[in-house]
């Protein structure tokens, strides 16, 4: 080997007029989204909803499905208000959509 440095592409120059992605812009819906998400993933850590998931995964008829899911998200949604109380309403939102799945209603189109 010669010491030769294989062909690497050199990067194409920025584009100053390149629009920023919405989160950067200050978009609130998206902050809010992304905010959400994060908080979500906090509470998916805590011990009491890791347990409750484990128990709404191993149930084994639909009524004992729907009712440990229902146990599942309930606590989840609560820690995530306790979390970030400023997201209550995007919480509310996403916890009566689904609830509204679990009683076999759906998303409304």
């Amino acid at each position: 080997m010669t010491g030769d440095v294989p062909f690497v592409p050199t990067p194409a120059p920025e584009n100053r007029n390149t629009v920023k992605p919405a989160i950067a812009s200050g978009d609130d819906e998206t902050k809010e989204k992304a905010r959400y998400r994060e908080i979500k993933a906090v509470a998916l850590e805590d011990k009491e909803i890791k347990a409750l998931k484990e128990k709404a995964d191993a149930a084994t008829s639909d009524d004992d499905m729907k009712a440990t899911s229902k146990a599942y998200y309930k606590t989840l949604f609560k820690k995530m208000r306790a979390l970030d109380p400023s997201l209550s309403d995007h919480i509310d939102r996403m916890e009566k959509a689904t609830m509204r799945k679990l009683d076999g209603g759906g998303v409304p189109q």
